[in-house]
Order: structure tokens, then sequence, then C-alpha cells
């Protein structure tokens, strides 16, 4: 009998203590591993491998050795999920190629776990945005596809989802509950708001009568499940919108419209998922708290609860309903996972009230089956729970694992602990304390309010690959930082030592800890307040030093995503004091061959660099570059306040664009700029090529949305244009997102273009280094090296996305054709700016002409309405002046 109930636990099946035989599945967790051993050699020997590995996984046990995939907190987050598997090394698509952020059905979502990998969700699969059914669908068959090697750790935002089949029920929604129902007892009390209260504000607002005007009939009316999973997900579960969210995911699933798309719609869609079978159901129902594969223990939150190594709760070795810790943490894992399974079993069993609620107590609250359950997954749990636990200082910074706790964990065999749950920057936290290695996952909010890929997302581009490769954890990805791209590993031994290490900033008395280690070998070091971020960049060396003395002198450059509206003047200060380094004064910043002169050629060098355009467009977007230019040569003093003056006189009433397409040959338009643009000639590099150039990868499907940095060496450029241009070595260019290449094989043979290459991108220019190009064409020294890095060019690909040849970009008669102008829509331009895709120009003539910034547009098919008509592609440019006029 307990060997069934063994095997049934471990394929999910589940039984209850009314089982035949009597068994409780809760007799699980004390059975030793040996008497275990003795019943699994009694199995049928084909049946003996998959019996051991699902035990395995339902005791939370892994083996030693195997190389771990693992990713937290998706929370609905569907690109990201789709951006983490395009850059993952252990989790594949099943279908790769199509188009992922857009996937409908299981063929779209299907995945692939390489031989030799296990594969950990680190939990919080719901809520924050519209892709929740999908992931949750994906990872649900994925459990079932590799039932031994997928562990679903389940979190907060999962395991509250089962009170929505008894909050939502029928008998809830009638008047007289209605009236006394009590808000969770876990919810602090200062800010409660019950659901009558709510549903009175509402009748309020659309009937346009006073509140106390409301009448019991109209609440009545208001009273349906459509509102009190609102209600729920706005006051009780930190997930507001998420009934809009589920809408927009369902029209896209079912390739309609938002509209069509009902609220008793979306209520089913919820509900369905929660019965039998449901989505949801089984995502719990195959989900465990904890698991531990070889010197790896992996929860949703924390495996201790506190602000300090002194003042401290443990969670482990705490399981609910037993008045001992359970000191064998993989006994402690075994009886953890069964008292959660039992809990969702009884649940499945049980979905309704037996008592509801008349008072926000615990007692008042636990009339439910698993009501132990969803209180351990909130901050009001009876004992210290894996889920909610965080141990952070008060202000949200890391804190060292306790000695008592590490000396434990040692003795356990445990050398890493792996967790989700608290945004904690644009990056993973990785803290060091006494050989056990604590990695925090949770970058959900990297990048506050980016509203990138849907309205309400706060990852923006951040995506990191978070593995095991058996013995130790790495972490590589990209930050929603331009160009940072972080790679490290955490080996005890070969790691990087400066991980996880604290410094003081001199200047501002703030504690700061190595964040991340960057591709290019510098370190990126953080100060956090709640959630509020300040960073800065050390290099190698500085950085070693900083650790060594406990402190550094480096400029905090803060996230200005996650600071109060400062006015312009002091944002422009900002933007000036981080770039200035401590100069003494502003023309030092500019003046940048030190001759006590800020030429024409440096002023535009400045204003152009990556980080002041972007800042400008946001402040002045109608701000015409040449007059700001022309106003600085006659500014004296050179001050914060004289350069916001020379802005606000620079600025042209309006903002106007033009765009031309790429034609086929015969379809080009003849005339000057902005009445047409010249064709160019694209002319193979001959000291730039694939082995110089680096590239950081986020991924396929992120890279087919958006651009990405690449690094040149340009020592071998730099040797033979010594007169042009000197400085770093190595120099980041930005690329356009990834496009196929679409135009007939016959044009692609005029231009050079290699046939066996599939995709292409077009690289800017440098702005540090764009004044190049100008200087080179007025020499006579133009060629399609300087091209590349002073005007851009484009870098074609074979199908494996290998570099196969990169061009120059001359301006000049060339079989690159451009047809009619066509106006810009202002919807389209906004959102181009804010996902900061234009650059700023280099190119003398278009600064004539007044423009200012440029873009390369990707080919139309697949994009939205305000989409540039274009079938091969094409430039857009913006100005102040002489372009046409936005649509």
């Amino acid at each position: 009998d307990l060997l069934v109930v063994h095997i049934r636990i471990a394929m999910g099946s589940g039984v209850s203590s009314g089982s035949p035989g009597g068994v409780d599945p809760a007799s699980l967790a004390t059975t030793s591993p040996e008497a275990l051993k003795t019943f699994l050699e009694k199995i049928p020997e084909e049946l003996q491998g998959a019996a051991k590995s699902n035990i395995a996984a339902a005791l939370g046990l892994g083996d030693a050795g195997e190389k771990i995939a693992y990713v937290s907190d998706v929370e609905g987050h569907w690109p990201y999920f789709c951006r983490y598997v395009d850059s993952c090394k252990g989790l594949k698509w099943a279908n790769p190629g199509q188009d992922k952020f857009n996937a409908r059905t299981l063929e779209d979502w299907d995945l692939v776990l390489e031989d030799g990998w296990r594969f950990v969700f680190g939990g919080d699969a719901c809520d924050k945005g519209p892709g929740t059914l999908r992931f949750l669908e994906a990872m649900v068959n994925l459990k079932k596809k590799y039932p031994s090697r997928v562990a679903l750790i389940l979190g907060n935002r999962d395991l509250n989802k089962m009170r929505w089949t008894s909050e939502t029920a029928e008998e809830e929604l009638k008047l007289h509950r209605v009236k006394v129902c009590p808000m969770s007892f876990w919810q602090p009390e200062e800010g409660r708001v019950i659901f009558y209260e709510y549903l009175r504000k509402l009748a309020a607002k659309q009937g346009h009568v006073e509140e106390d005007a409301v009448t019991d009939e109209m609440i009545e009316r208001l009273s349906t499940k459509a509102n009190k999973l609102k209600y729920l997900q706005h006051h009780d579960m930190a997930s507001a919108g998420e009934f809009e969210y589920r809408r927009k995911e369902l029209a896209l699933m079912h390739q309609t419209t938002d509209d069509q798309i009902t609220d008793d719609v979306v209520v089913e869609s919820y509900l369905q998922s929660l019965r039998p079978g449901g989505v949801m159901q089984e995502f719990l129902r195959l989900g465990q708290l904890g698991i531990l594969i070889g010197t790896t223990l992996i929860v949703h939150g924390q495996i201790i609860n506190g602000t300090s190594e002194e003042e401290n709760d443990w969670a482990v070795g705490v399981v609910p309903g037993e008045e001992k810790c359970v000191e064998d943490v993989r006994l402690w894992l075994a009886k953890l996972n069964a008292w959660c399974h039992n809990e969702i079993t009884n649940w499945m069993a049980n979905p309704l009230w037996v008592t509801p609620p008349t008072e926000s107590t615990r007692d008042g609250w636990a009339g439910r089956a698993a009501a132990e359950l969803v209180s351990y997954a909130t901050p009001a749990s009876r004992v210290t729970s894996v889920v909610y636990s965080r141990y952070l200082t008060e202000s949200c910074m890391p804190v060292s694992l306790p000695s008592a706790l590490t000396t434990y964990l040692r003795q356990q065999g445990i050398q890493y602990v792996v967790c989700g749950h608290t945004p904690h920057g644009s990056a993973p936290t990785v803290m060091r304390t006494n050989g056990v290695t604590m990695i925090m996952a949770d970058t959900s909010f990297s990048h506050l309010k980016s509203n990138q890929a849907y309205c309400g997302d706060n990852r923006g581009s951040a995506v990191f690959d978070i593995w095991c490769d058996g013995t130790a954890w790495s972490v590589s990805g990209m930050t929603d930082k331009d160009g940072q791209a972080v790679a490290y590993d955490t080996h005890p031994a070969n790691g990087d030592p400066l991980i996880g290490r604290f410094s003081v900033c001199k200047q501002s008395d703030r504690k700061f800890y190595v964040k991340a280690r960057l591709a290019d070998s510098s370190y990126l070091l953080t100060h956090i307040a709640g959630f509020s971020y300040e960073y800065t960049i050390l290099h190698e060396i500085d950085a070693q030093i900083a650790i060594k003395t406990g402190s550094f002198d480096e400029i905090i450059q803060q996230d200005r995503n996650a600071q109060p509206e400062a006015s312009t003047l002091d944002r422009l200060q900002q933007i000036l004091h981080s770039l200035d380094q401590m100069k003494v004064s502003m023309k030092g910043l500019i003046d940048t061959n030190c001759d006590g002169v800020c030429s024409e050629e440096e002023l535009y060098e400045f204003i152009c660099s990556r980080s002041v355009r972007y800042e400008l467009h946001s402040l002045y977007p109608t701000l015409s570059l040449q007059s700001l230019v022309q106003g600085l040569l006659q500014t004296e003093p050179f001050t914060p306040e004289a350069f916001q003056t020379a802005c606000e006189e620079s600025v042209s009433k309006e903002m106007t664009g033009v765009f031309f397409p790429v034609v086929k040959a015969g379809y080009a338009v003849e005339g000057t700029f902005p009445l047409a643009l010249d064709s160019m000639m694209l002319e193979a590099t001959n000291l730039i090529s694939a082995a110089c150039i680096t590239t950081f990868p986020a991924g396929l499907s992120q890279w087919r949305k958006e651009g990405q940095w690449w690094e040149l060496d340009l020592q071998a450029a730099q040797a033979a244009h010594s007169d042009l241009f000197a400085g770093p070595q190595k120099r980041q260019v930005y690329v356009s997102s990834l496009s196929e290449c679409t135009l007939p094989e016959a044009t692609n043979e005029a231009l050079g273009i290699p046939p066996e290459a599939r995709y292409y991108v077009f690289i800017y220019p440098s702005s540090n280094i764009g004044i190049v190009w100008d200087l080179a064409v007025k020499n006579n020294q133009a060629n399609p090296d300087l091209a590349v890095v002073g005007f851009g060019g484009f870098a074609y690909l074979d199908g494996s996305f290998n570099i196969l040849k990169v061009c120059g970009a001359m301006p000049r008669d060339g079989r690159l054709q451009f047809g009619q102008p066509q106006p810009l829509k202002k919807q389209w331009v906004d959102n181009q700016i804010r996902l900061q895709r234009f650059h700023p120009t280099t190119h003398r003539p278009f600064m004539n002409s007044g423009v200012t910034d440029f873009c390369w547009v990707e080919p139309s098919a697949g994009k939205g309405s305000d989409w540039p008509d274009c079938e091969h592609g094409g430039f857009a440019y913006l100005g102040s002046q002489n372009l046409l006029p936005l649509a």
C-alpha cells in the first residue's frame, strides 16, 4: 500500500487519507531512502527507471552533477520567457523559427529539454502580463513530457489562485454575503477595502451619483464574478490590470479583437483553469515547494526571513503542523512537499467554503480546504515560509547569511541556495558567505514603467540565463541598459571573486555591492533603497581596489526610471554631472583635445553621444541640433544654466520627418534631399571583418524585435587612419533588429550580398567617432571601413547567424536605391523614440537640411498599421525643419 502511495504521489495523481489501505500520503515523508530502495527493487525492471525518477522528484531530490536550467518570476510576461528560451543553454523551442511572441497553440509553445539537463521554474507564473495562460500551458506540457527532469516550484502568485474557487462562488456574490465578507487577515489594516465598499464606489461612478445615493439594488446588480475577480486582483493580490491582460491574451489566442472578448469569457477562462484538468489546477497539482539537486537547494522565496544576521527566522527545517524542526534537509523537503501536495489534493476535492469568513482573523479564514497552504503563501504565515520569506535589510540591500545557517547548510552538503520572489534590480543578486552562495534571480522590476512589451511592462529588455554545469552556477545575459552584457560564474575556486562584495562610495557615504561582471570585464555596482536603484560601473582594477580598500570615488549614475520627476535643469545637470566625472568645468568635458576651445566638431560629438541625445530627445523633442551647436559656440561662460538656455532657444515649433523605402532597380526617385534620397553603394570592408566583431546575442526572438550592441575591434582601422581618429581600440556600436533578406536575387547579386545570406542588420555609426566620416569626406579619404564607423553599414548573416560579410554604406551613386518620400506617423515616431531606436545623424549634408536623427526601418511584413510601408526596409529621418509634417 505504501508503495502505491509513493508511486501515485510521484506521478502526481494524488490520494487521500481515505484511500484503500488507509495510507496517508504524509507517510511518504517518514520513509527512509533504504526502505524506498527496497520497494523500488520489487517494481518490474522496465518501470524502475521512471518510478525512481518520479519519486525522486516528489521527494524534492535530484542527482549531483546534473546540468540545471533555471528561471523564476515570469509573472505572465510571455515575451520575457521567449527571450529567456532563446538564450537558454538547456531549453529550446520544439519548432524554432516561428514568431514565438505571438504564440497561440501548443505547437507554438512546445519546448524541448536537452539531454543531460534538468529544468526548474522557480515560481510565480501568473499575474502581471498578457501571457499567463500560454506560460502555464508551456510549463504543464513540459512537466508532462519530462516528469523526472522538470520541477515546478510554487510561488505565492500561483498558490493564491486556490482562493478563487471559494471566493467567487455564487453564494459569495449574494448581497447578504457581500455586506459581511471581510478582507483577508494578511492584508494590513490600514488601506483595507472590502468588496461592498468597492461595489458602492463602482456603482456611484457608473450611475453618476454620490456614494450615499447608491442603493442595495445597484450593488446587487454589480456583484458579479467579473467584478469580484477585478476586486481581488486590485485590492488583495497586487495584480491590478490582470483581468485586462487576460482579455488581451484570449483575443490573441482566438485571433480576434479585445472588444470581442466579454467579461464572461474572461471569467470562464479563469475558472475553467481551476477545474479538474484545467491548466492552473494542473500546474498546482504538479508543483512543489522546494527541491534539492546535488548541492543546490531551490525554493521560491527564501530559506530565512529577516533583515540582518542577528534578527532572522529560519524557514529551512520548518514544516507546518509539526512542533519540531526537521534537521535533515532531505527529510524536511520530503515532508514539506508531502504537506503541500496533501493540501492541494484536499482543495481539489473541496474547492468551496465550508465556513465562509465574517471577520479578518486567521480563524475566520480557516473554513476551507488548503487554508493553511494559502496562508503559508502570505506575509501572515503561521510559520516561517519558503514561499514568502525574504532576507534583506529594511532598505532592500542584501545581507550575508548568518554563520550558523551557513554552517548547517554545509553540513547538509548544500553549497548553493537559489530563489526568486523579491525583485532586486537589473540583474540577479549573488551573495557568498562562508562557502555558501545565494542567488536571488527575480529581475521583474529591472526597468520600472518601461512599457516595452506591453503597457505595464516593468522588465524592459533585460533577460538572464541562470544555469548550473553540474558543479557551479553561472549567470549570463543582458541588463536593460544599453550594451550591458553580463557574464560570470560563481565557482567557489574559479568563479569571480568580486561578485557580491561590498564597498562604500565616499561622496554619498552609501554602501554598494558588486551586482555583476560585464562582458567588457568592468563591474556593475548597486545601491538599493526600496525600488530605487543607483548604479556605477568600475573598471576591473578600480573594482578590485574598491573592494580591497572598502571605498571608492566614482560618480553615481542613478536609474532615471526609479527616481521622482526632476526639473529640466536638474535633469540636465545630472546628465552633465555624470558625464563630467567631476571635471572642473563643462568646457573641460566637451573640449576633448584640451586646446582650450570647444570646436564645432567637438560640440556635435558631445550632443550626439547616445546618453546625452536620448535625454535631449525626451526634454526637447523638436530641438534643432544645428541651431544648438551654433548657440553653444557663442556661449560664455559654459554652465548648465547656459546650456539650458541654448537648448530652449533652439527648439522648433514642430517635429518633422520623412521615410524613404528601399526599392528595386528602376523604381528609384531622383532629386535632392529631402525630396529624394541618393542611392548608396555597398562596399565590402577591408579592415573590419567578422573576426573584429564580438556579439552579445540575447536570443533570436528578442533580436527579431530589438537591436543589440556589438563590439568592434578597430585596431587595424585606427592604424591605417591614425590621422582621423584615435582612442579606445574597442568600441561599441548598435545594430538594428534582425531582418530576413527580401531583395530579389538579381538585386542581391548587384549589391554584392552573399547568396547564402539569410539575414542582415544595419550597423549604426558610433556616435563617439561619427565626426570621422565628415573628416574623411572632406579629405577625400572615404572608404567602406570608415563608412561603417562614421556613417553606417550592413552585416549579412547565414542561417546559423554567422557573419558572412560587412559592407560600408557609401552615400553616392550605387545599387541600393530608394523610392518616393513618405510622411511618418507621429504615434510610430513616439514609440521609436521611447524605445531609443533613433540615432544621431553623422552626415553633414543631412544636418544642413535640418536632420537630427535617423533609423533603419525593418520591412513592414508582420508589423502594425503605424509601421511605414516598405517591403525591403528603408531609412527614416527626423528633423526640426524642412522635412514632412508628422501624420
